[in-house]
């Protein structure tokens, strides 16, 4: 093969290396977004937990409002953690695509090279 196709292989194989890069740091991203959501809702839960047994042991009006403001906004934080989840299992695929891609680049550039080795020869 020519000199010009090898200069377009060893590109692409550069240019899939970057692509996994920024999957990586995105995918990260969102991954860390999930897992502060997550920890967000366990402690709303914790603190759920808390004031349901509270409230067992001396109901009152007051208290019951205070729980159920409290069960609305575990709901929203949990549909939140969920929409996160989302987003990261989202960027995970593409991250995956990437590992694909990078290795098939991979192998058409080392094929390139064995090609011209051996053409030499």
């Amino acid at each position: 093969m020519t000199h010009e196709h090898s200069d377009e292989q060893h590109a692409e194989l550069s240019i899939e290396i970057r692509k996994l890069e920024i999957r990586l740091t995105e995918f990260l991203e969102h991954e860390d977004d999930f897992i502060a959501k997550l920890r967000n809702f366990l402690e709303r839960m914790k603190s759920l937990n808390e004031k349901v047994n509270n409230a067992e042991t001396s109901p009152d009006a007051e208290k019951i409002k205070e729980l159920m403001k409290l069960k609305l906004e575990i709901t929203d934080a949990f549909s939140e953690t969920l929409r996160k989840a989302s987003k990261a299992e989202h960027e995970r695929s593409h991250l995956i695509e990437s590992y694909g891609a990078l290795i098939t680049s991979m192998e058409h550039e080392f094929q390139e090279l064995c090609s011209r080795v051996l053409d030499q020869r």
